[in-house]
């Protein structure tokens, strides 16, 4: 069942189409940030997606909506929710992606769905939050874009879960690869890549910081100061999201091994793993037809 809201529904894994979505004519890129990525709880990550030309007038037009400030960036948590000012501010930098032509994305996962499955278990390395949220944030681009579309992921640099965001990723990748519709060449390819960037060096990622932030204080409490001034970001369109439920989840962790490590050991793994000296995803590549 989708749970709705004002403007966007969850589920399971379901999504929140828009009307006449843009069909741009080159590769699109999509700039997202996370929150609550360390958290036991509900884990987002989330931002927008479009063409060069989208990205070129945000960036213009968001330097210019913080110039009236003295803020050189936006950062939401930093803001104290209190002040007239950061009020406005938000309002006024808000509409800005809508009206560029970039799309809002999400994906999105209760760690606690699952966590007592994987505790102190060898899944434990790669169930993280954010890396769980980047399979319902993949879904959510693959069906708020057209199929001709190709695109590219960008993150901010993410020194403790980033290794394991990139393997996740592409393992999803190779599962795209070998879909048939993309062998036969019914279709073309859409996932192409994705990157870091240093954190501060681009104004980007701040419109997908905004959203994370709204998203994260809607779900938990939508009448709530932070939740309604952050509301400009989403603007008239609906939030595409995908969210794994709890039953997908724990499906998904059940067939995990379940053999219970001392933390010691699972550091252990860790740094063997990180290192190159063992590689499970490996494992699963081969098992895959």
């Amino acid at each position: 069942m989708c749970v709705q809201s004002q403007y966007l529904e969850t589920e399971g894994i379901c999504d929140t189409p828009y009307d006449n979505p843009p069909r741009w004519a080159v590769m699109l890129s999509a700039y997202v940030d996370e929150s609550g990525q360390q958290s036991k709880g509900l884990v987002i990550v989330a931002g927008f997606i479009g063409d060069k030309t989208a990205w070129e007038k945000c960036a213009i037009a968001w330097r210019d909506g913080l110039s009236a400030t003295r803020r050189d960036f936006l950062h939401v948590v930093d803001l104290r929710f209190k002040r007239e000012r950061e009020k406005r501010l938000l309002e006024r930098l808000g509409p800005i992606p809508e009206n560029c032509g970039l799309i809002p994305v999400s994906g999105s996962v209760n760690v606690a769905d699952y966590y007592d499955l994987v505790e102190e278990s060898p899944s434990q390395i790669h169930a993280s939050g954010y890396s769980m949220a980047i399979i319902p944030l993949i879904l959510a681009i693959q069906s708020a874009i057209p199929e001709n579309e190709s695109y590219e992921v960008i993150f901010e640099e993410q020194t403790a879960l980033g290794f394991y965001r990139d393997k996740l990723l592409q393992m999803i990748s190779l599962i795209m690869d070998r879909d048939p519709q993309i062998k036969s060449g019914a279709k073309r390819k859409q996932l192409v890549g994705w990157r870091t960037m240093t954190k501060g060096k681009t104004h980007l990622f701040e419109p997908a910081d905004y959203l994370c932030y709204h998203l994260a204080h809607h779900a938990t409490a939508p009448e709530s100061v932070r939740a309604l001034w952050t509301r400009p970001i989403v603007g008239s369109r609906k939030v595409h999201i995908k969210h794994l439920t709890r039953e997908f989840t724990r499906d998904l962790f059940s067939i995990a091994p379940s053999l219970r490590l001392p933390i010691g050991e699972i550091e252990l793994m860790k740094k063997e793993i990180r290192s190159g000296k063992y590689d499970p995803w490996e494992e699963m590549y081969k098992e895959r037809p």
